[in-house]
């Protein structure tokens, strides 16, 4: 071990020398050397730089570096309803998931959604967001029905009842 941290064996042979020189004859006086010896090994044993040196990039010809800076294309989907479904998901994986579980079948106090219409579904969001009282986890459902947006309320409802 002495050969992997060469402070650490610096650091006992020091104390071994200063207790045979001072003749340590109490237990607060070794305590202190042994702190002295500690505190030196810890001091000397830092973290040792692995990291490689860092080399100049490569240089580029212009045409590469006007093709990296160029926007990639974004592929937009064809119709509205193309979208829908990504959104339905993305939100309810975002806001619903956690609670409801990943096939809607419900956790804890949490009520199953699957098999329920996509009607019945935006109906209750909808009341959520009017400031109904719909049940026992209306409290925890109004912040999250709230920011979604009418069109939201309704890609979400179709996503949940595909399930």
């Amino acid at each position: 071990m002495k050969d992997d941290y060469p402070c650490l064996a610096a650091s006992s042979a020091f104390f071994a020398a200063a207790s045979r020189s001072c003749r340590i004859r109490s237990r607060r006086s070794a305590a202190a050397w042994l702190l002295l010896a500690c505190s030196l090994a810890l001091t000397a044993c830092g973290q040792r730089d692995t990291a490689p040196e860092a080399t100049a990039p490569a240089p580029q010809s212009a045409a590469t570096v006007e093709a990296d800076e160029a926007p990639l294309p974004l592929a937009a989907p064809e119709t509205a309803s193309d979208a829908e479904p990504d959104v339905g998901r993305l939100k309810y994986a975002a806001n619903c998931l956690s609670c409801h579980g990943a096939s809607g079948q419900g956790m804890g106090p949490f009520p199953k959604l699957a098999g329920q219409s996509a009607e019945q579904i935006a109906g209750t969001l909808r009341d959520y967001r009017a400031g109904k009282t719909v049940g026992a986890q209306t409290a925890t459902m109004v912040p999250f029905a709230t920011a979604l947006s009418e069109a939201e309320v309704d890609a979400v409802a179709r996503y949940i009842a595909s399930f």
